[in-house]
């Protein structure tokens, strides 16, 4: 097949596509009944989940449909960067400073668009602010590092975890783009090989957090990325149809096994490509639907940005009833809800992005050599980070003993005692993670929480159950920290003790806690 190289319309009517896709994916899957989805991680039961809801349930089809399958929007959002990427270069030849510098003054500000939408959603719903939790997730996402830190990449606004991956692209893109430029296919396979290394590596043998960061950063989804700009600079490219017939059997073999999954990303490039060269190559022309995916496609990262925040209060009102029509009604609203609020997004993005639009960086010989020694600190900055955590992973499969602490094996708690302590341990050295695990006998007509606490670090509780027919029961707890890299344990301190901020009564025996790292 001879690709026929996209226009402006058709980028639009792809990201428009791409952005319904993703944003009723997660709306739905948030919403019973849902298949669930292997995104990130690999669930063997989700694609039977899929078969089972849509014949116990074949009214739900919307609702199921998108839980399984819009997260995909994702490829095409890659697909037609990598492209649109591609193409802008070869008609303006630069250096890699005033690229980033053109993508950063649109990235960044679009970010702020979305905290400011965040920030007000959870005032007007909520009536508070940030948490302190919630700020640190926070400074995570305004240096895109969301992904390289363990559990921190879906916390605060989970669609945002996209910003780190498309930054992690921007760094890269001119030294990608200049390999495949002149290496073309050769290059192409060569960046697939290295990727799917990597990710088979870290996902299968070394299953450091299951595999979920890699397929959040770059090494995950760079074939996707580097087949838009592929295509881009070839002048005539032909795919051979075996390309569609190969995609197809990867992808339904990567929702059975594990060891296919992370294939089925380019797979589904690779099937859309085709699917969308056929559509364009048919006379009819839906004119409704393709205005309607251009207009979507033109404010994709406005409803990219805000509608994260936005689908909460919808949900609660989605869980009133669980009916097929109910659910489809309240996708609808927030559809609307989204549209509306994108509308205003890009607004304030443009009046944002107006001061910074007048600001260039010419392409000369100083731009050049900045513009790489920034390039090899950003590299280097994430390198650090991604180093420091995949040692971590590492770490926490080899756990050594650190000390039980200073125990207080029994006791009693009384109302007024809102604070009972169990263990205290000062923290000696330096450390990439701490593995708690521990067991109590308690007995009490009312339930207790445990408190885990390391001031400015961990604060978690275990809520222990009621025990009222007078026995001792016990409870055991585990907890595994992966300690930020900007922080320190040595001279801080492991505090564990009984919460009892309701003013009950209990008995506690046979405390039990140990520590590792």
């Amino acid at each position: 097949m001879e690709f026929r190289h996209y226009n402006t319309n058709d980028t639009a009517i792809i990201k428009g596509a791409a952005i319904l896709l993703i944003c009723l994916h997660n709306f739905f899957h948030w919403l019973p009944p849902s298949p669930g989805e292997n995104e990130f991680l690999f669930f063997g039961d989700s694609v039977s989940n899929l078969f089972n809801l849509l014949g116990d349930r074949p009214l739900e089809f919307v609702n199921i449909l998108f839980s399984y399958f819009g997260h995909f929007g994702v490829q095409l959002f890659l697909l037609i960067s990598g492209y649109g990427l591609a193409r802008s270069m070869m008609k303006n030849e630069r250096s890699w400073l005033p690229f980033f510098w053109e993508r950063i003054k649109k990235l960044y500000p679009l970010l702020i668009v979305g905290v400011l939408f965040l920030f007000f959603t959870i005032v007007l719903t909520e009536g508070r602010l940030f948490s302190d939790t919630e700020q640190t997730e926070l400074c995570y996402k305004l240096l895109f590092i969301q992904t390289l830190v363990p559990g921190s990449a879906l916390t605060l606004n989970g669609p945002w975890w996209f910003f780190a991956l498309i930054l992690q692209l921007y760094i890269f893109f001119p030294i990608l783009y200049r390999l495949t430029k002149r290496f073309g296919w050769k290059a192409f396979l060569s960046i697939c090989l290295i990727s799917y290394a990597i990710i088979y590596i870290y996902k299968f043998q070394l299953g450091l957090f299951d595999g979920e960061m890699i397929m959040m950063n770059m090494p995950g989804h760079l074939p996707e990325f580097c087949l838009g700009i592929l295509l881009a600079t070839n002048k005539q490219p032909k795919i051979s149809i075996i390309w569609l017939f190969a995609a197809i059997a990867l992808f339904v073999l990567g929702n059975f096994y594990k060891y296919f999954y992370p294939l089925t990303f380019l797979a589904v490039t690779i099937i859309t490509i085709f699917t969308y060269q056929g559509l364009k190559a048919i006379p009819i022309r839906k004119r409704i639907l393709k205005k309607t995916l251009m207009h979507f496609g033109g404010i994709s990262m406005a409803i990219f940005a805000v509608h994260g925040a936005l689908r909460h209060p919808v949900l609660k009102f989605a869980a009133i009833y669980d009916n097929a029509a109910w659910h489809l009604l309240a996708g609808i609203v927030f559809l609307l809800i989204v549209w509306c609020a994108s509308i205003a997004a890009k607004k304030i993005y443009e009046l944002i992005t107006r001061p910074l639009a007048k600001v260039q960086i010419n392409d000369c010989r100083a731009t050049r050599i900045t513009g790489n020694i920034l390039q090899s600190a950003l590299i280097a900055f994430f390198m650090v980070i991604a180093a420091y955590y995949t040692y971590a992973g590492i770490d926490v499969k080899q756990p050594n003993f650190i000390s039980s602490g200073e125990m207080v094996e029994s006791g009693t708690i009384g109302t007024a005692d809102t604070y009972s302590r169990i263990t205290k341990l000062d923290i000696d050295k330096r450390y990439t993670n701490l593995q708690i695990e521990g067991s109590v006998e308690y007995k009490g007509d009312e339930a207790i929480p445990i408190v885990l606490e390391i001031p400015d670090m961990v604060w978690t509780k275990f809520d222990i159950p009621a025990n009222s027919d007078g026995e001792f029961k016990e409870f055991n707890f585990s907890y595994n920290h992966v300690v930020p890299f900007v922080k320190n344990t040595k001279k801080n301190v492991l505090k564990l003790y009984f919460w009892n901020k309701d003013g009950h009564c209990g008995e506690f025996k046979n405390a039990k806690v140990s520590i590792s790292h």
